[in-house]
């Protein structure tokens, strides 16, 4: 409610306001990249891979992914320590 009434007091850039669809489509996409960022970390084989993930991610969608980056890298220190 408030971005919409800055909005029509001319206070974004081209006085469009997102609808509540376009809203509801953007919050889907997040979620979709952020499953799809957890998703490569299951599957992935070293550090390097890891970092290149999460740099994939924006910073505000990052806290949801390290939790499954740090499950990874245990599953990867004791796979190597298992050798």
């Amino acid at each position: 409610a408030t971005g919409r009434a800055l909005a029509l007091l001319g206070y974004l850039n081209n006085g469009d306001v997102a609808t509540s669809e376009e809203m509801a489509e953007f919050e889907q996409y997040k979620l979709d990249r952020v499953e799809q960022a957890i998703d490569a970390v299951k599957i992935a084989t070293s550090r390097q891979e890891l970092a290149k993930i999460q740099a994939s991610v924006p910073p505000s969608d990052q806290k949801e992914l390290n939790g499954a980056i740090r499950e990874r890298i245990k599953e990867l220190s004791h796979a190597a320590a298992n050798k």
